[in-house]
């Protein structure tokens, strides 16, 4: 039972798993480090995320907005890149 509650929404899911590589923010490092269980950094946290469900990874990595990057792998940033592309269309 703790693991289940121990798990993140991206770590339970049915998609491909894949290892994210995610850049912080020294902004929004901390929260970044408790969310995943982390030591708290003095300044840019970089950190690899196991994700199975990537609907839920990239709604967590869009909610800190411009402090958080994905740098790996490709598709991942591709993905999260065309939801802010579609979200800035739905404004034009």
């Amino acid at each position: 039972i703790r693991e289940a509650v121990d798990t993140q929404p991206w770590e339970a899911g049915h998609d491909p798993l894949i290892e994210a590589e995610v850049s912080f923010g020294p902004e929004v490092a901390w929260w970044a480090a408790r969310t995943l269980g982390l030591s708290e950094p003095d300044g840019i946290l970089t950190a690899r995320v196991p994700v199975a469900n990537h609907d839920a990874f990239a709604g967590w990595v869009l909610s800190f907005g411009e402090h958080a990057e994905v740098i790996s792998p490709s598709e991942m940033r591709a993905e999260i890149r065309d939801r802010v592309m579609a979200a800035l269309e739905g404004f034009g």
